[in-house]
């Protein structure tokens, strides 16, 4: 199979395993690095790649002068590929089972806010504003359920059930969707929200779903909850960077300081594996101990 055969097998497998469009343009090119190397080493079919060639390859990845985790994620774009390979029939052994990326530590984007941080976060928008509540709407919602970025865009006002304080996510990273439960503050301001703000903004747009709007009535995009999420950051005088995904993992982070079972945050969070929400526990070890000592019947 030679490379471009991989290349657009590869991509193929992708679609149908549900990744998002963004992830697949990623492993494509994260694997820009892996289809160069293949060309230097004159390698024109991948059923002759050997473990030992990946380990040669592994070793060319570590002299790019890339930070350690863009080394790891083209490595593991390798990995998906030759799995994608065997899943298809085209080779009978993966030479890439155990292939090892470069140590990352598996560490959270910092910073993470405290939870005063975050309450005074909450707190910016202006709420004698109609935009204000739209903002504090959004913001208390992405806190109470650590939606991601994509997630919240793709939101619907019928994926909300204000009643029952839960919130049904249809578009998530791994092609599953999930129920969420809403906080009380969150559905306090999603209610005065959709009550009296949103109806005004779906004038302009009567037949938009959308759940979160523009002033113009248009669909919040990635740029608009950036936007809002960076504006209320630097209003609230945040002394470091705060993304879609500080509040993803401070959700996460202060349920965990608050004794959350780690398997419910791994199903609030959408996670695959156990694994990637195991990684709270060394966000903040202090707490995580002493909730420990605090409520494990052999401390």
């Amino acid at each position: 199979m030679t490379p471009d055969e991989a290349r657009m097998e590869f991509r193929a497998w992708l679609r149908t395993k549900n990744y998002r469009p963004a992830s697949i343009i990623s492993y494509t090119q994260m694997l820009t690095s892996f289809w160069q190397w293949l060309s230097q080493e004159q390698i024109k079919d991948l059923r002759v790649v050997s473990r030992a060639m990946l380990d040669q390859y592994a070793a060319y990845v570590r002299t790019q002068s890339v930070n350690h985790w863009t080394q790891a994620l083209r490595l593991r774009a390798v990995k998906r590929l030759f799995g994608c390979l065997v899943e298809n029939n085209h080779l009978l052994i993966d030479p890439a089972t155990g292939l090892r990326d470069p140590s990352t530590g598996r560490r959270l984007p910092r910073p993470i806010l405290t939870q005063a941080e975050m309450k005074r976060l909450l707190a910016w928008p202006n709420i004698s504003l109609s935009h204000g509540i739209r903002d504090r709407a959004l913001l208390e919602l992405l806190y109470s359920t650590g939606l991601r970025m994509g997630e919240a865009v793709a939101l619907t006002v019928y994926d909300l059930d204000l009643n029952a304080g839960l919130l049904c996510i249809r578009t998530s990273k791994s092609g599953k969707g999930r129920v969420a439960p809403i906080g009380k503050e969150a559905t306090k301001w999603l209610s005065e929200y959709l009550k009296n703000i949103r109806p005004r903004q779906n004038r302009l747009a009567p037949h938009e779903r959308a759940l979160f709007l523009t002033q113009k009535g248009t669909p919040f995009t990635r740029n608009t909850i950036e936007g809002i999420i960076r504006h209320s950051a630097r209003g609230a005088k945040m002394n470091k960077p705060v993304t879609c995904h500080t509040f993803r993992h401070s959700c996460a982070t202060h349920l965990l300081e608050a004794g959350a079972d780690l398997m419910a945050i791994k199903e609030l969070l959408g996670h695959r594996d156990l694994s990637t929400t195991q990684i709270y526990t060394r966000v903040r070890p202090v707490e995580v101990k002493a909730m420990h000592q605090a409520t494990h019947p052999r401390p």
